[in-house]
């Protein structure tokens, strides 16, 4: 019987990595499978769900020419109950064992053979391809793409397709810009490649944002990532693992539009302040159809405050850092998606925030970043949002 040999701790982070790109359940079988395809030092492990897919590099120390397919879940459940520092698959048919070198306990699953692998796409990219990529550092790109997907629209949300995904798009100063809005809020991120390559400018280069959530930690760290658009599909090369995705049809709102260039009205707070006060007001949120959080700001103090359906009250007041509003300013917020947004920076920054005027959107970044900036439309008291301005710009009404 052909036996394969892999270092157990390897096999687990390369199974973990790519399940899932796997489909949970599809009427085409081999899209919830993990194609384990041998090369020259090792096997290629592939999977694809219709989307998306990946295929990473997995060291072997013996193996065969055989090809096969493994349903992904199930070989997910079984590596993570390995135990031991080596593990020994061997085929037999239709047949794949498992057993590790220090345990008793061994596992058998159905495989497909290379007859039935059919339908896993095995993209290669060309040196000549890789010379045009965008060149980037993996730690740098990993927090880009964890900024860009700070929020994402909901799955019920009334949005065309091409908001259901992030918008990347090379600029005329180098740097790659993130973009996700919802039509009341907007997330703008920038990384500057080591090299931009031919990356592609303009509003079409939409990323599914599940995509984005799986593969942002998927990076191995202090390296280099290929950023790389072919024939409609989106790629990502990090040493010998290559992931990739259909690019979402449809063109991207003018974004620019609605950017709230920074003002001489500004209000400074610490973060984690902020985050304190929003969730202490927000306790009466499962009993309010919207979250609504009303904010009057008057020289330093800050005074937050939420009511219920039934006029059930919450009250606190957090201290400005810095106000530069002369005159006392009142406001209402989503406090769940502001809480949202709070979450994912760093608590101990200082958040800055620029007025408009009243319909345009509220500018936030933090204080010594350039590396972001989120955009978010206010409520009037009825609750209703004063989106109207904000999507008419996105050419969303």
């Amino acid at each position: 019987m052909p036996k394969i040999m892999f270092d157990l701790k390897e096999f687990k982070e390369k199974v973990r990595s790519i399940v899932p790109f796997s489909a949970q359940i599809s009427p085409t079988p081999i899209l919830e499978f993990v194609v384990f395809t041998p090369t020259n030092d090792g096997y290629t492990l592939s999977s694809f769900n219709g989307i998306m897919g990946a295929s990473v590099f997995l060291p072997a120390q013996n193996k065969d020419n055989n090809m096969f397919a493994v349903n992904a879940k199930k070989i997910e459940e079984v590596s993570s109950a390995l135990e031991g520092n080596t593990v020994l698959l061997e085929l037999n048919g239709s047949t794949l064992l498992l057993k590790t070198d220090t345990d008793t306990t061994s596992y058998k699953l159905q495989i497909h053979t290379q007859e039935n692998c059919k339908g896993i796409p095995n993209p290669i990219l060309s040196e000549d391809d890789l010379k045009n990529a965008a060149i980037l550092n993996s730690n740098e790109f990993s927090d880009f793409l964890s900024k860009t997907i700070m929020f994402k629209p909901k799955n019920t949300d009334p949005l065309p397709p091409y908001l259901k995904g992030s918008l990347f798009s090379l600029q005329d100063n180098g740097q790659i810009h993130g973009v996700t809005t919802d039509g009341k809020r907007l997330l703008l991120t920038n990384i500057t490649p080591d090299a931009a390559g031919d990356f592609p400018k303009g509003l079409n280069n939409i990323i599914v944002h599940e995509f984005l959530i799986i593969v942002k930690d998927k990076f191995v760290p202090n390296t280099t990532v290929a950023l790389l658009v072919k024939d409609n599909l989106f790629y990502i090369k990090n040493n010998e693992n290559l992931f990739y995705t259909g690019i979402i049809d449809g063109k991207f709102p003018s974004y620019q539009n609605v950017i709230l260039e920074k003002t001489d009205k500004k209000v400074v707070l610490n973060v984690r302040d902020f985050k304190k006060s929003l969730e202490k007001v927000l306790v009466f949120q499962k009993f309010s159809a919207i979250p609504k959080v009303y904010v009057d700001i008057d020289n330093d103090k800050i005074s937050l405050r939420s009511l219920s359906q039934e006029s059930d009250e919450a009250t606190t007041v957090l201290k400005a850092k810095q106000n530069t509003i002369s005159e006392p300013l009142s406001f209402c917020l989503n406090g769940t998606q502001m809480l949202e947004f709070l979450k994912n920076i760093p608590s101990e920054k200082d958040l800055a925030m620029f007025f408009g005027e009243e319909h345009q959107p509220i500018r936030c970044e933090l204080e010594g970043d350039e590396s972001f900036l989120y955009l978010f439309t206010t409520l009037t008291k009825a609750g209703t949002w004063r989106s109207e301005t904000f999507g008419k710009s996105l050419n969303l009404y």
